[in-house]
């Protein structure tokens, strides 16, 4: 498997805003690669899926205005995408803060509408506090399934899952 991931990063095409994968994840019929910011659906071929985004390739910012940090997504059987990444929100004051959330893709690379509130879910807080990372995946049931972990003031980590169903 390892050499097909290089065969497909080595025919990726570069768009214009200087896009550069650092993961890549096994899809259903190829790959989805991408960076925090970005994602592009490639075919066994390492061809862009069209059908996904635009021409294959879609900008996290783009799915709702304010996601971006966007960790390795997984796939499920039915050829979504479940991601976590944070949403940014701008305060009274001016200052910005981040909030983990988990959104979902549909094959055509736009949001699932039918998952959390319009696309996308908050990550459930640990302790009262806000997570500092979170994995994401699906489990058989294609449901999403997310480990959070915050720490505390004094260090200690802490650990939460959550089931998303539906």
């Amino acid at each position: 498997m390892a050499g097909l991931v290089l065969a497909v990063l080595a025919v990726l095409p570069r768009p214009a805003d200087g896009f550069a994968p650092s993961w890549a994840v096994p899809m259903d019929d190829g790959w989805l690669v991408g960076s925090s910011d970005a994602a592009l659906r490639v075919d066994a071929e390492g061809r862009p899926v069209a059908s996904f985004g635009a021409d294959g390739y879609v900008r996290w910012r783009d799915l709702t205005g304010d996601l971006g940090n966007v960790d390795m997504p997984a796939g499920d059987g039915d050829g979504r995408v479940v991601a976590r990444g944070d949403r940014f929100v701008q305060n009274p004051d001016g200052s910005v803060t981040s909030a983990a959330v988990t959104f979902r893709l549909r094959r055509n690379g736009r949001l699932d509408r039918s998952y959390g509130a319009a696309g996308t879910a908050s990550v459930a807080a640990v302790d009262g506090r806000q997570p500092v990372f979170a994995w994401v995946g699906t489990d058989r049931d294609d449901d999403v399934v997310v480990v959070a972990a915050s720490f505390t003031p004094d260090f200690l980590q802490r650990f939460a899952a959550s089931r998303y169903i539906g």
